[in-house]
């Protein structure tokens, strides 16, 4: 059959029922399109959504065209292939829902899986069964005329949806005091709106479950979507003002003081290394100026040697007090600027300078098969990272790298000390996010 006959010979409730899903499967596309290139898409539940999307896209187009080609003996073949590609990726984004549902509560208070985990394996189940219902009809067969047929275990295959759509529907509502009302309404009409529309189906002619479960996504969508875009931009304020803060808290009145001082010294009795001490004095302040505007990670290079101009201004002051060791076995990733100096700085002025015959700061960078790693080790007095120490100060260093590298890089910072033995600050920044 041509398509301009099979267009002829279709019916009108059959054209409209598949030409209302093409349009929603079109809509879910966009969105889903639009998400590629959303900064929140690097995110797990940004991921999930995407995948909620791309099914629910395949699912609606697939179904659409089994609009136009059931019950047309010389389509049949195809007709199961599309049939079961619906299903498979129905089952998918239900499933995927549950598991974004749980994600999203999850980031407002502690929540259980389980309900996801359970919702997977009776789909995986159902998939395995319905393929096998393409050879024995238990779900669906064709009869002698190529017509669609209900099989005799069909009934199971609807309170499997059911059952599905109304674990959606209680994982909400055993949050529903955390996101309220409102957000609990639009997060359980995954639920409720295809149930809803499955009564009307011996109503109308056409089958508006599928419709129901669009809008649905659609509002879900835009609810975590704006979420994940509020906190992104949260995020991404704090990050700001974590940047000027610790450019602030490096260029502090006595460090300057004791920098120039020592230069002005040097000009006297030693004016060629003076020079080199001016170089890395500016050097320095500028490392600390350009974290103002560097929103993105940079290269370990390039912290390492603002690192460097740091450790060779107190150098300058500390003299023998004060020896450095590098062991960098690679320097290929990227990471937060002002990530490295600041916990330099804290082995310098809380642990070696605090000794009576000084110490040495190590720095180490190495790669592993998922990360890199970089450590700080010093032998100097030790202390307790979480407790203030005795100048009054609030050292907001620590606390802010902790929060750049988890923004930024998915990274980490531990922080070992032992009073008397000194300390070790690792950072682990996972080679994915490189």
């Amino acid at each position: 059959m041509s398509v301009q006959q099979l267009v002829e010979n279709m019916h009108p409730i059959v054209s409209m029922s598949g030409g209302i899903e093409l349009f929603a499967a079109l809509i879910t596309l966009i969105l889903f399109v639009g998400s590629c290139f959303e900064p929140s898409r690097k995110t797990r539940i940004g991921k999930m959504l995407m995948g909620i999307l791309l099914s629910h896209t395949i699912m609606q187009a697939t179904d659409a065209m089994l609009w136009f080609l059931v019950d047309i003996p010389a389509y049949i073949p195809m007709v199961r292939v599309l049939n079961t590609l619906s299903f498979v990726s129905g089952g998918i984004l239900m499933v995927l829902y549950v598991y974004c549902a749980l994600t999203y509560i999850e980031e407002k208070e502690p929540v259980s899986f389980v309900p996801a985990h359970i919702a997977a394996v009776v789909i995986g189940i159902a998939v395995v069964a319905w393929v096998i219902s393409n050879f024995n009809g238990m779900y669906y067969y064709f009869d002698e005329n190529g017509l669609y047929c209900n099989g005799p275990l069909s009934w199971v295959n609807l309170v499997l949806w059911y059952a599905l759509f109304l674990t959606s529907v209680f994982v909400v509502l055993v949050h529903r005091k955390v996101l309220g009302w409102k957000q609990t309404c639009i997060l359980i009409s995954f639920g409720i709106l295809p149930i809803a529309a499955s009564s009307l189906e011996t109503v109308w002619d056409i089958t508006p479950r599928y419709m129901a479960m669009a809008l649905s996504i659609i509002l879900v969508y835009m609810v975590i979507h704006v979420t994940q875009s509020k906190q992104l931009l949260q995020r991404e304020l704090e990050l700001s003002q974590s940047r000027v803060a610790i450019m602030l808290s490096q260029i502090q009145p006595h460090f300057l003081y004791n920098a120039l001082g020592a230069i002005e010294q040097l000009c006297v009795v030693d004016p060629p290394t003076a020079k080199q001490a001016m170089n890395n004095f500016s050097h320095f302040l500028r490392g600390n100026l350009d974290s103002l505007t560097a929103d993105k990670p940079i290269s370990f290079e390039q912290e390492l040697q603002h690192t460097e101009h740091y450790l060779a201004i107190e150098k300058l002051r500390f003299q023998q007090y004060l020896n450095i060791e590098y062991h960098i076995e690679t320097a290929l990733f990227r990471l937060p600027t002002l990530t490295l100096q600041p916990i330099v700085e804290n082995a310098v002025r809380y642990g070696v300078t605090k000794k009576d015959e000084g110490g040495t700061v190590t720095i180490t960078a190495k790669e592993t098969d998922t990360a890199f790693i970089v450590t700080v080790v010093d032998d100097g007095v030790g202390f307790d990272p979480m407790l203030p120490h005795e100048d009054g100060r609030t050292h907001i260093g620590i606390q802010n790298v902790r929060t750049r590298l988890a923004s930024m890089v998915n990274g980490t910072l531990d922080i070992q000390s032992t009073p008397g033995v000194g300390t070790v600050a690792t950072i682990t920044i996972p080679k994915e996010e490189n």
